[in-house]
């Protein structure tokens, strides 16, 4: 008898079932894997975005302004680098302010600091360096960053937008009022802690960021900025919702939306902030230390008065720090605080007075580099000094004394401070005026892992009359705290418990 083979296995509908099965897998899959890559490159444009931000910041409280936007591409000269050019400010006439006394701390009153007189001011004209646009890319080489730091992962550089009006030389020049003096360099630093936006006064021609199209109530996310950083990532730059032509049309509005891939409402940009809050911390810093500045208990030490700095040049007048004519004159102050005071604040105050033509290129984009002067602490530079007697900033005129390193044409002064031009013959002597500016400065500074701080004044100029004086070099750790007011005693209040004690 033959008997029947049973064979097991699948039928075409329950293959079609497994196979619809296993393809809903794999597309959720393909979904899942695409939706984590996005994330994940969302993340690493942020944290590209707030490391631009920190360099620039740091930027600021190195150098006291912010770089302007680069309006340069990759492959043009000047890529990675701020754009600026020189223009004319008409400086308004300013009043004389009476100045206060200080006021001694009491048992309820903190020290409050004495206010100097400012002298009237005639109008007078400035020339200033202005950015070219308040719209463009992140100058990365200033920074010290790389390309690749400032564009998201689809290539696509940084957008760098700052307060509008950085283009015009009355409001750059107009310190420390306008907002737009978080990037004039020429008169450093030229913002402080009472510069708009302030609280009641934002400011004119600030930054806003919304959350939508209304700026208004709960919308409003953020205001009275003074630079925006975006990442416009995946879309490069095809606008398919209104938010995202709303970040790409160079105004003072930008959108901060949740990420979207609806073809109705696309948005996947990201950005971050930088306020005037966060660019005065240092100047913060320096008004508070001001105001327990009569606090006694204090550690100070007194340097060395530096006289006649860069005096020791070849001679010469008109050629740059880039050639080999100069001569640094560099000099080590090294003040030891005790490990105790180890990375601590330490208050820096000194007095210069330059003379001299100072040299200066003949534009911002320049391949040389002017006569300099710098001071550092531990190996971070702390001020940077460069003069020229165009800008008409000098307080006065001296007479000076000097061998020419060239014959030829010499611009110089005469007694009463104006401009001449005189001939002169390489190896000769000749007497003449030139431009003394004299300032006061004072900086927070920190020593380093032992307590000290290390200073180095140096000074790179092309002619023996073009020198620096640092005088009064004072350094001061205020290693007591400032005293507890006592408050006055409280009286129990008869039936109430919770007042005894007091």
């Amino acid at each position: 008898m033959n008997k029947l083979i049973k064979q097991s296995g699948f039928t075409l509908v329950e293959l079609a079932m497994v196979l619809g099965i296993v393809s809903v897998l794999a597309i959720g899959s393909v979904t899942l894997f695409s939706e984590q890559k996005v994330n994940v490159d969302m993340d690493m444009s942020q944290s590209k975005l707030e490391a631009a931000k920190v360099a620039l910041i740091r930027f600021a409280e190195q150098n006291h302004y912010l770089p302007c936007p680069d309006t340069n591409v990759e492959g043009e000269a000047g890529f990675g680098f701020e754009n600026r050019v020189s223009a004319v400010a008409n400086i308004a006439a300013v009043s004389a302010l009476p100045g206060t006394p200080a006021q001694a701390a009491t048992a309820t009153a903190p020290f409050i600091p004495a206010v100097s007189a400012t002298p009237a001011q005639p109008a007078r004209t400035e020339t200033v360096d202005i950015c070219v646009a308040d719209n463009g890319t992140i100058p990365f080489e200033m920074l010290g960053l790389s390309k690749a730091a400032v564009e998201d992962v689809n290539n696509n550089l940084f957008h760098y937008a700052v307060t509008l009006n950085v283009d015009v030389a009355d409001n750059v020049a107009n310190c420390p009022v306008d907002s737009a003096c978080f990037f004039n360099r020429n008169t450093v630093p030229a913002f402080n802690y009472s510069t708009e936006p302030v609280s009641g006064a934002l400011g004119v021609n600030n930054l806003t960021v919304c959350s939508g199209s209304d700026c208004s109530g709960a919308n409003l996310l953020g205001d009275g900025l003074i630079a925006v950083l975006l990442a416009y990532n995946q879309n490069n730059f095809s606008v398919v919702g209104s938010d995202e032509a709303e970040n790409q049309d160079n105004d003072q509005i930008f959108i901060q939306s949740n990420y979207s891939l609806s073809e109705d409402d696309y948005f996947d940009d990201l950005l971050v902030t930088i306020s005037g809050a966060e660019l005065k911390q240092k100047e913060e810093k320096t008004y508070q230390q001001e105001s327990v500045a009569e606090i006694s208990g204090g550690t100070a030490f007194a340097g060395n008065d530096l006289l006649n700095m860069g005096d020791n040049s070849l001679g010469g007048s008109g050629t740059n720090v880039g050639s080999d004519d100069v001569i640094w004159d560099r000099v080590n102050q090294v003040f030891d605080f005790g490990e105790s005071a180890a990375n601590q604040e330490i208050v820096l105050t000194y007095k210069t007075r330059a003379v001299g033509s100072w040299d200066q290129p003949s534009s911002p984009s320049s391949s040389t580099t002017s006569d300099t002067a710098t001071v550092t602490n531990n190996g971070a530079q702390v001020e940077e000094y460069k003069y020229n007697f165009k800008d008409d900033t000098q307080d006065g005129v001296q007479a000076v004394s000097f061998v020419a390193g060239f014959t030829g044409n010499l611009e110089t002064r005469d007694v009463n401070g104006n401009a001449v031009t005189i001939s002169i013959v390489e190896g000769q002597t000749y007497n003449t005026y030139a431009d003394y500016w004299v300032e006061e400065r004072e900086f927070i500074l920190q020593t380093d892992d032992t307590g000290q701080v290390d200073l180095e004044f140096a000074v790179g100029t092309t002619a023996t009359y073009e020198t620096i004086d640092f005088t009064d070099i004072e350094l001061v750790y205020y290693n007591v705290p400032p005293p507890i007011p006592s408050f006055p005693s409280v009286e129990p209040i008869s039936g109430i418990s919770q007042t005894e004690g007091l």
